[in-house]
């Protein structure tokens, strides 16, 4: 049972730390995409040029969607450890992974109790100038701002080959 328990400490421990590598390297990435990008627009936009940031876009977003799934897949695997330790009970306590996927606890309290789990947890109010309020945690999360960021230019660079097309 030791040696179990040993090896579960020594897998949560590196699926820690792959999952730390897979974020790091999904906010690299879209750095480098906005770059390139960047760098692409500001060059002599050509069919070809916008082709080339047309084809970018799309690789970067589907890098991140990769990404997405990888990170998913340690979350669950990370999760599935807290529960064989022991944290079953998401009401007392809630491991760190756990916590990971906020919006589905956010979803699983409002189911149960039919109220905003924002009144329970005031530290995940927002308060913008003189506003507090609690956003629409499916809304406000990394990947949709990535899927935004990503959309957005490749939305630009369709519509830059097209006028470029058609003019």
């Amino acid at each position: 049972m030791e040696e179990r328990d040993e090896n579960l400490r020594t897998e949560y421990a590196a699926v820690a730390s792959y999952y730390g590598t897979v974020i790091t390297f999904r906010f690299t990435t879209v750095g480098f995409f906005l770059a390139a990008a960047a760098l692409i627009i500001n060059s002599n936009m050509t069919i070809g040029t916008t082709f080339l940031l047309l084809v970018f876009s799309i690789g970067a977003w589907i890098i991140e969607l990769r990404n997405r799934a990888i990170f998913r897949a340690l979350l669950d695997r990370a999760i599935e450890i807290e529960y064989d330790w022991g944290f079953k009970d998401d009401n007392q306590f809630k491991p760190f992974f756990r916590r990971m996927i906020r919006i589905s606890i956010w979803e699983e309290m409002r189911q149960q109790t039919g109220k905003d789990p924002c009144e329970k947890f005031a530290p995940d109010k927002v308060k913008v100038f003189i506003w507090e309020f609690c956003p629409p945690y499916k809304l406000i999360t990394h990947s949709f701002g990535l899927d935004l960021i990503y959309g957005v230019v490749l939305l630009f660079a369709l519509l830059k080959e097209l006028e470029l097309i058609f003019t």
